[in-house]
């Protein structure tokens, strides 16, 4: 059973997607953890004033910058994988991960999707979404129990991937072996009743969004 706190003692790293990255509120967060740039993505990093330890891509979208003089750079011109699958596999190889993963979401809507795709292949993984200004909102796949110390009244929404029987405690509108289909039913901004929420899934596989404050 995953407990987002063991999730969290876990994680190794943070790698950033050129998608949107508002705010430094992550990084400072986890300001010990290394910081992987997935190519483009080392611009909007750069834009926070902050430095990453690892650059991975093509190169395409990296703009010229004296700051990364230093800074360690493996190029992977492999068109036949995006720059956030090669990070991962360099992330692989060097133990940093799981990772959370920031710039997700913005740009292109297909970007967006397959970088989602890209996340639910791997389990405690946590996804950053960077929309949100003024708290921490966080996603997470599972295929089996989820246990999280939230603030009481914060959202949560679970979304299967493709399909769960979910069972929930802790919620404003429990689910009790609920069927969800991504072609009819998912639990889209829940709310917390309780500190101690536990999400069960006794088959399928789902997507579990929260606020972390």
């Amino acid at each position: 059973m995953p407990k987002l706190e063991q999730v969290m003692e876990n994680i190794k790293s943070i790698l950033c997607l050129n998608g949107d990255v508002h705010n430094a509120g992550v990084f400072n967060k986890f300001k010990n953890l290394p910081v992987i740039a997935a190519d483009g993505a080392v611009n909007k990093v750069l834009k926070l004033n902050i430095l990453p330890d690892l650059i991975v891509g093509d190169g395409d979208s990296i703009e010229s910058n004296d700051k990364l003089n230093n800074i360690e750079y493996i190029r992977s011109p492999n068109q036949n994988y995006t720059d956030f699958e090669k990070s991962l596999n360099v992330m692989q190889k060097r133990k940093l991960l799981p990772c959370i993963v920031t710039g997700v979401s913005g740009g292109e809507l297909e970007h967006t999707l397959y970088n989602l795709q890209v996340i639910a292949r791997h389990d405690n993984f946590l996804f950053h979404d960077s929309a949100c200004h003024d708290k921490l909102k966080f996603g997470i796949f599972i295929s089996t129990d989820f246990t999280a110390t939230l603030k009481i009244n914060s959202t949560i929404s679970i979304l299967p991937y493709p399909r769960a029987v979910v069972s929930s405690c802790g919620l404003k509108w429990e689910l009790d072996n609920y069927n969800l289909c991504i072609n009819n039913k998912a639990s889209i901004r829940n709310m917390t009743a309780n500190n101690n929420v536990s999400i069960s899934l006794s088959s399928g596989r789902a997507m579990v969004i929260f606020e972390v404050f």
